[in-house]
């Protein structure tokens, strides 16, 4: 036995030294052709050993040459795949002796690496060696061992260069400056990895941990440590992996971007693919855990925020990205320079001092496809708001749902300031109404206060459904011009020509409030009911309101008609020719003058955008007034006539106003921005002329007089007498009294 552990030894040296013996009296060329024609044999390319090549068997196994290079297949570019400087390998002797193999050094430096794929998809990469002809198994032969019995002390790649080009999507990729160092001293021992270089200009630092390369190998869960740096991202990850026929990781996770707009350009990312612009997002950090198969991956953020000078974003909670996907968190989205957000969007705004900030929170709950935002807290400038607000894309269009509760709003500075040259008369710019064919929605809102402009709306609550393009607005509750109203408001985007509908009824409503802000005039006041049903369609403001129908009523009580002074209009007329006569006409028109009364009923049927008066009644203790016309809501203008009575006895009996047997109306004509209040000077002709009109043009005298007499007393004779041409454009009897009229009243008749 002791000679036989003596003898084994000896021959295992002898067996060394006779391959050192044989490699050194062997020539180089000998390794060397064999070495290259085995090459070109599997590769099924041109292989070169340009360079030096060692081979040594003490203290280890190694073999080492230089100037390597591979060709390129035919139709590729340039003459080869591979060009290495030198290519080094080294195995220890004394793991040999157990069935191990221990490589203590494995190099590849200074090569230079160049893979394609063509316009047809064919690829350098694909060698044309000869191919391995599966080997029939025998059924009762041992399966091979799982494990392999290998490890390294050293693994190195040294300042190497690898570029791929796809002519199919026209990507070019470089790596260079490629440095790698690796270590595992076995399959089942911590493997451990560096690399650094640049990845298409950007500098990169990789390190990896890896504690069972044999566990991940065969499909099990192995724990790493991975990190990567670089001046558009660093990650980290700390956790296990497994790559089998399932993927799975679960650990915890760090990424930060410190500008998430370079890393895109970085990537190539084309920016007309990205919704919105990055810039204003600024940094980017992610922070948590990780759990799970790629397509069912599980991520808990600890935190997940974005930082700019004008936004900050942040979210904490789960997201999942198995079957419709799933929220659950807290979002939270700031900022302080809103205005300067906006313009980063390229979104246009109008001068002033509005959007300086804004924020949002809330509890983030949902899918991806139908998500919301409970709890949900909102800021705009100094207006806040609270409640819930969700977004449904499940459908065929969006859908935007939510309920919201405000304090006092302020809009009127986000109106802009009113353009300027607006022509008169309504807008015929077509109606942009796009926007609701482009998405469904149900809002509730209340607010206190809502300011609008002049109009200050109170205790609002009201409820808004868009569905297929149709807009129907339930006003449950509204205040304004000192009532409350109530009412239906619905437009029809859907249809070729766009429709509205609006039913609304208001109790205990300023007219004088309502008329001054509504249409610029408060000539009318009292407090009262009013109602309005309307309907019409057409594509601008211009065809909507020269299509209008429907009805409009008021009934008003304890009011004032200003302008005008009945009672005053009722006196001078019953005494016309003294008035006249004295030169000190006063028919109570002007803008002191107003008309009290205790009810003012007006009912308004609308046909085509004309509103005729089917009823219009005002009354007071002494007086009455009855009106009739139309008033043009198309063209803005009016055409109405008011009869008087008066209690000319103190019965408290009503009977017309007449001079000479005939009613005296007041004419309402003009526009609704300048309407001319007057009596009607046709009728008041008329009953002037009934007179004695020698007695009226004796006691006039003056320039009237005159006038009046060169028309009525002597046709075709002038002051002394003598006669003259008729005028072939000469004025009638009822035309010169009117004109005479109008000069004696001085310009009193209109009211601008």
């Amino acid at each position: 036995m002791r000679r036989l552990i003596l003898i084994i030894p000896a021959l295992f040296l002898l067996v060394i030294v006779a391959a050192v013996t044989i490699a050194l009296i062997t020539p180089e060329s000998v390794y060397r052709n064999q070495i290259q024609t085995s090459a070109e044999a599997a590769l099924g390319r041109e292989v070169a050993l340009d360079g030096p090549l060692g081979l040594s068997f003490f203290p280890r196994i190694a073999a080492s040459v230089s100037d390597v290079s591979v060709a390129n297949p035919e139709g590729f570019d340039g003459a080869h795949m591979i060009e290495a400087g030198e290519l080094r390998a080294s195995v220890k002797w004394g793991p040999l002796l157990t069935g191990r193999v221990q490589i203590q050094e494995l190099a590849l430096i200074d090569a230079t690496i160049g893979l394609q794929r063509l316009a047809d998809g064919s690829t350098n990469w694909e060698f044309a060696g000869t191919e391995d002809v599966p080997a029939e198994t025998d059924p009762d032969a041992p399966a091979p061992p799982q494990e392999i019995n290998a490890g390294f002390d050293q693994a190195r790649i040294v300042n190497t260069t690898l570029t791929y080009s796809d002519a199919v999507s026209g990507d070019t990729i470089e790596l260079s400056d490629f440095n790698l160092e690796a270590e595992a001293s076995s399959l089942s021992s911590p493997l451990r990895l560096r690399s650094d270089g640049l990845f298409d200009g950007q500098p990169f630092d990789i390190q990896l941990v890896l504690e069972t390369p044999n566990a991940l190998l065969g499909g099990e869960e192995a724990s790493a440590e991975l990190v990567l740096a670089t001046d558009v991202i660093d990650m980290a990850y700390n956790g296990g992996l497994v790559f089998g026929e399932t993927q799975s990781v679960e650990g915890l996770f760090d990424v930060t971007v410190p500008n998430i707009a370079a890393l895109a350009d970085y990537a190539g990312l084309d920016a007309a693919s990205v919704p919105v612009p990055l810039q204003p997002i600024g940094r980017f950090k992610a922070q948590g855990e990780v759990s799970g198969a790629p397509d069912t991956l599980s991520i808990t953020f600890t935190e997940l925020a974005t930082t700019s000078d004008d936004l900050t974003t942040s979210f904490v909670g789960g997201v999942s990205l198995g079957g419709d996907g799933a929220v659950d968190g807290t979002l939270s989205i700031n900022s302080d320079n809103l205005r300067g957000l906006l313009e980063a969007l390229a979104v246009e705004l109008t001068p002033g001092d509005t959007l300086r900030n804004f924020s949002v929170t809330g509890k983030t709950q949902g899918t991806f496809q139908n998500i919301a935002i409970e709890d949900l807290s909102f800021a705009l400038d100094d207006t806040t708001a609270d409640g819930r607000i969700g977004v449904d894309l499940s459908t065929a269009r969006p859908k935007l749902t939510g309920a919201l509760t405000t304090s006092a709003l302020d809009l009127t500075p986000f109106l802009g300031p009113a353009p300027e040259d607006q022509p008169a008369g309504w807008s015929k710019t077509p109606l942009a109404l796009d926007s609701l064919t482009a998405a469904d929605a149900d809002l509730t809102l209340k607010s206190p206060s809502i300011k609008i402009d002049q109009i200050t709306l109170t205790d609002t609550d009201v409820q808004a459904v868009l569905t297929n393009g149709r807009l129907s607005t339930n006003i449950n509750q509204v205040d304004t011009f000192g009532g409350r109203w109530a009412g239906t408001l619905g437009v029809n985007a859907a249809s070729a020509v766009p429709s509205l509908s609006m039913d609304l009824t208001g109790s205990s409503i300023l007219m004088e409030e309502l008329m001054r802000t509504l249409a610029g005039s408060d000539r009318l006041g009292g407090t009262g009911q009013f109602s309005l049903n309307i309907s019409s369609a057409g594509a601008s403001i211009h065809d909507i309101m020269n299509a209008l129908d429907g009805e409009l009523s008021a009934n008003l009580a304890d009011g004032a008609l200003k302008g005008v002074n009945l009672g005053q209009l009722f006196r001078t007329t019953g005494n016309l020719r003294e008035s006249l006569t004295s030169g000190s006409l006063n028919l109570g028109i002007s803008a002191a003058d107003q008309t009290d009364f205790a009810s003012f009923d007006t009912l308004l049927s609308i046909t085509d955008g004309v509103a005729r008066i089917r009823a219009m009644d005002l009354i007071n203790s002494a007086l009455s007034a009855h009106g009739s016309g139309t008033i043009d809501l198309g063209a803005q203008t009016l055409n109405m006539g008011l009869q008087f009575a008066a209690d000319t006895t103190g019965q408290g009996q009503l009977s017309d106003i007449q001079l000479n047997g005939m009613a005296i109306p007041l004419k309402i004509t003009g526009t609704w921005t300048s309407p001319s209040i007057a009596p009607d000077t046709q009728v008041l002709t008329r009953a002037l002329a009934g007179q004695q009109i020698d007695r009226l043009t004796d006691s006039l005298g003056g320039e009237v007089g005159g006038a009046l007499s060169g028309i009525l007393g002597g046709a075709g004779l002038t002051d002394n007498g003598s006669e003259e041409d008729e005028d072939e454009d000469q004025q009638t009897p009822e035309e010169a009294l009117e004109d005479a009229a109008r000069d004696a009243l001085g310009g009193l008749f209109r009211r601008d």
